[in-house]
Order: structure tokens, then C-alpha cells, then sequence
């Protein structure tokens, strides 16, 4: 059976307080999988390392501007040319 080193895990809420963020975000992170946890009965606990390097990565929060930008005008290019006439 695997033990785990709960030392390394912190709260929700000390993990919202150290990367600067809402509580249910930092959950909602942790079930998209984002941020390594493990359940305790019905709480989870994050692991303090990536709830500290989150923080030091911004673009850990989403997409870099630049990749949406790049979706946006490809997104454009394949929209169909309209047909004279139309409206």
C-alpha cells in the first residue's frame, strides 16, 4: 500500500491564500486536473509544491495570449466568402 507524505499537501484554503486565488478556483483546478491533490474524506488536499509554482507561472492560469490570438484568426480564414447577392 502507497503512503503518502501529507506534510507536502495544504488545504484549499492555504492553497487559495498562497497562489492568490479563490478558494473554488483552486478546487475547480484540482478536479480538471491541473493542480495534483488527493482526497482526504471529503476534503482535498494540493499539493504545496505546484500551488507554489502555479504562482510563479502565470501561464498556468489559462492560454498565453498569443495562442488565442492565433485561434481567433484561424477561426477567420475558414469562415466561407459570401456570394455576391447575399445578404
Amino acid at each position: 500500500m502507497n503512503t503518502i507524505d501529507l506534510d507536502n499537501f495544504v488545504t484549499t484554503k492555504a492553497a487559495s491564500e498562497l497562489m492568490g486565488v479563490h478558494q473554488r478556483y483552486v478546487r475547480t483546478l484540482a478536479e480538471k486536473g491541473r493542480l495534483p491533490f488527493v482526497r482526504f474524506g471529503s476534503d482535498i488536499l494540493i499539493d504545496k509544491r505546484a500551488a507554489c509554482s502555479f504562482v510563479r507561472d502565470p501561464l498556468g492560469r489559462g492560454k498565453p495570449a498569443k495562442k488565442a490570438k492565433k485561434a481567433k484568426a484561424k477561426k477567420a480564414k475558414s469562415k466561407p466568402a459570401k456570394r455576391k447577392g447575399s445578404k
